[in-house]
């Protein structure tokens, strides 16, 4: 990782926690409504 990123550990612990979150799977679902609606779904 570039040296300007925080360690991997902090990385990765944040990385987690948003996963357990279901933060990732929001952010999906709501790509796929946009896409969705600029395809005049």
């Amino acid at each position: 990782m570039p040296h300007e990123f925080p360690p991997w550990e902090a990385v990765y612990q944040q990385t987690q926690r948003w996963l357990q979150a279901g933060c990732f799977e929001a952010m999906v679902n709501d790509l796929r409504s946009v896409l969705r609606a600029a395809q005049g779904q």
